[in-house]
């Protein structure tokens, strides 16, 4: 399954394209309140990796997309099937990681090599951010380290504040989804927030 779309945090204004300060949703709105964690959203190369219950499979960021030989040996030597199997039996997983590699977009600073575990999909629900680490640490795997846990207004100011990446991502702290089951999520740039 390829990676879901996620929401900007706000709606446009389709005349100046600009973001207003209307919730993309209701969900939202009633949310906003809550307790929210925060992640980088960075132009990273995607990376799906599939457990079926038996055996590890991977695909790049579209199906037909062809892997680079030096990563699919790391992915060989790496990926252990009885770590998956010690850590979701036979249940149907999805992974999603980034390789974290060279300049990002248009930004001057650099990253060294390295793949960082964001997401996890066990059937139809995606784990909390406390759940992936968990799970992260028992695949000896990297992962996106979960930062200060605040409401929304309280992380509008501290983006306002520094100087962040480019596309920031939230999810609500628990599990919370919307009546057609996909999981609150949203992102918002770092630019839009600085012109409210």
């Amino acid at each position: 399954m390829k990676y879901h779309k996620i929401p900007n945090l706000f709606k446009l204004d389709p005349k100046t394209h600009k973001f207003t300060k209307e919730f993309c949703s209701n969900e939202v709105r009633d949310l906003q309140n809550c307790s929210w964690v925060f992640k980088d959203k960075m132009d990273w190369t995607n990376i799906r990796i599939y457990w079926n219950g038996y055996t590890i499979s991977w695909k790049w960021r579209t199906d037909k997309s062809k892997i680079p030989e030096e990563l699919n040996l790391w992915l060989e030597e790496n990926l252990k099937e009885e770590l998956f199997e010690e850590c979701f039996w036979d249940k149907e997983v999805v992974l999603y990681w980034e390789w974290v590699w060279g300049k990002i977009n248009r930004w001057a600073y650099k990253f060294p090599e390295k793949f960082v575990l964001f997401d996890i999909l066990i059937g139809m629900f995606f784990l909390i951010p406390e759940h992936t680490e968990e799970i992260a640490k028992k695949l000896w795997i990297e992962h996106i380290e979960i930062p200060l846990i605040w409401n929304i207004d309280a992380w509008i100011t501290y983006v306002q504040q520094n100087n962040l990446v480019e596309w920031l991502v939230w999810t609500p702290l628990y599990w919370y989804k919307y009546r057609n089951w996909k999981r609150i999520i949203v992102k918002i740039k770092n630019k839009a927030l600085n012109d409210f």
